[in-house]
């Protein structure tokens, strides 16, 4: 196939990836999260302090946050603005792994490299999602990449200096993204190849020292002046949101050593075959007796495995966790298809992922009257979505069965699956409304002025501080805003009595309460006129 035909099908997935970034809105936490503080960011002019409704928020660096005010500050702020820096990264680390896995492997190794990392399931939804994962998985696929590319010609020096310089600021990129991961995965993983492949030769062209120098250049001026703006910074930084959530439960995010595995199962899909088969049939001397040369496909398959092993291993486990790995299993399951003369494994499971989604469609459309507060009406409104759903996943596994070329092929199975995953997206929009606050803040807006305080009571949902544009009053809650909150305690409210007397001492004001909260006895008789209500909030408006 031709590369102006290569082209087609890139400009294909691109359309698909951008389209409907705007048509949900943001859910919480952490699209909402993620989001407010970039608008904060703009909103204050502090670009050094990261700040979440008012308070300090020192989880994790800034990198991401100033990308994304810069995008606020240039279009304003909005639901596609908002994943417009996410959905910016995914789409160039694919366009870096087509790279990558053309020059290792071959122009038809990279291109499918390409298309099955943009629409696996995993990466595809993490791409539309706002959260950290995202880019620091790219830029750590960028360093392992450039180590690889530099590697594949150590007796070229300029070469090797070109890559490995790159590859030590895309370190230093990702650890201004999401901390010290960034850094030691990457590096655990170099290492655990080196021994494995007995590379011994690698460290002599890894460019420890300018390479230090440019990670150091990197990240070390926001380290240093975050910390002397914050001198807490530090110890919460290094110890509590590193080696706490590592080693304990302390998030509740503790599942069996197995999760991330069904999570990598899952995520893999339409690809679960090319990626179990590109993992286990790999090209390499599985155990070398020998020192060997320079192993591209045994970098790239111990830093996958080793990341998965990994946060497994961890007592604090999430889905997108495992994200860093997709680009390193990509050229894998590429360089695997490549040599196949057929298809008919993609083909089925497109053919049975799309039947599922059709017999589920009409269990959705008869659903019993109560479902978890969710309006049964909303959800049984996703069956034509899904019934559409299941038939793009079935007309590719006809068009992948049929077509002669190993392109179309692979092709219209990329396609069909970013095209399935949005109109799923589409589809649960409403859902989604619920898991959000824009029609609240919406209703706020109606009858709010700049002098109305709002009060959110046993609840902080960030998305609506995002929508309102505006902070508001916490009312016995804290959650993941109380390191801020003990670092400048001020409007927070400890109790609802306190509440109780601020709320009738208040002339204009506004109260948003969880359903249960208006039933407690300190709130009885509490005044004022609902504004919205929905099965989880309630808005009360004084006078």
């Amino acid at each position: 196939m031709s590369h102006g035909k290569n082209w087609w099908v890139v400009a294909a997935v691109a359309v698909l990836w951008f389209t409907f970034l705007g048509v949900r809105d943001l859910r919480d936490s952490d699209e909402g999260r993620y989001a407010e503080i970039s608008r904060e960011m703009v909103a204050s002019g502090d670009w050094l302090t990261p700040r979440l409704n008012g308070y300090k928020y020192l989880e994790k660096p800034p990198l991401q946050y100033w990308g994304t005010a810069l995008i606020f500050s240039a279009f304003d702020e909005s639901n596609l603005t908002a994943r417009l820096w996410v959905a910016l990264i995914g789409f160039l680390g694919g366009l870096w792994t087509w790279f990558v896995g053309h020059r290792l492997f071959g122009a038809q190794q990279g291109l499918f490299a390409f298309l099955i990392l943009m629409s696996s399931f995993l990466y595809m939804a993490s791409g539309h999602f706002v959260t950290l994962d995202m880019t620091v998985s790219v830029f750590m696929a960028v360093a392992v990449g450039a180590l690889a590319l530099a590697q594949s010609r150590r007796e070229d020096r300029s070469h090797v200096r070109r890559w490995m310089l790159l590859g030590w600021g895309a370190l230093g990129l990702a650890v201004l993204t999401k901390g010290l991961m960034g850094v030691v995965l990457p590096g655990a993983a170099a290492f655990l190849y080196m021994l494995w492949q007995r590379d011994w030769v690698l460290l002599r062209h890894l460019h420890l020292g300018a390479g230090l120098a440019v990670f150091l250049l990197v990240t070390a001026p926001w380290f240093v002046a975050v910390s002397f703006a914050n001198p807490e910074f530090p110890s919460f930084f290094f110890i509590h949101e590193h080696l706490q959530r590592y080693t304990t439960d302390f998030h509740r995010r503790d599942e069996p050593f197995y999760y991330l595995l069904q999570v990598l199962l899952v995520g893999a899909l339409p690809w679960l075959v090319a990626v179990v088969r590109g993992i286990l049939r790999s090209q390499f001397d599985w155990w070398p007796k020998e020192t060997r040369g320079f192993d591209a496909e045994r970098l790239l398959w111990a830093y996958a495995i080793f990341i998965v092993l990994f946060f497994s291993l961890s007592h604090s486990k999430l889905p997108p966790y495992i994200l860093p790995a997709f680009p390193a299993l990509a050229p894998l399951a590429g360089r695997h298809l490549a040599d196949r003369t057929h298809f008919r494994a993609e083909s089925a499971t497109l053919a049975i992922l799309g039947a599922l989604l059709l017999l589920a469609a009409p269990v959705f459309f008869f659903l019993p009257p109560t479902l978890d507060r969710t309006p049964v009406e909303l959800v049984s409104g996703l069956w034509p979505w899904l019934a559409g759903a299941g038939a793009i996943l079935l007309i590719g596994a006809i068009a992948v069965s049929r077509v002669r070329s190993a392109t179309l092929s692979v092709g219209a199975a990329s396609i069909s699956a970013i095209a399935m995953l949005q109109v799923v997206a589409v589809g649960s929009g409403p859902i989604e409304r619920l898991r959000s606050n824009g029609q609240l803040a919406g209703a706020i807006q109606a009858v709010a002025t700049p002098d109305t305080e709002i009060f959110s009571v046993g609840l902080f949902e960030p998305s609506l501080t995002f929508y309102l544009g505006r902070t508001v009053t916490l009312v016995q809650r804290q959650g993941e805003l109380a390191f801020g909150i003990a670092q400048e305690p001020r409007d927070s409210i400890a109790d609802l009595g306190a509440f109780r007397e601020r709320w009738e001492a208040t002339q204009r004001g506004v109260a948003v309460l969880r359903v249960g909260y208006s039933d407690d006895p300190s709130l009885a008789d509490l005044g004022g006129r609902v504004i919205y209500k929905d099965p989880r909030k309630i808005a009360i408006a004084r006078p």
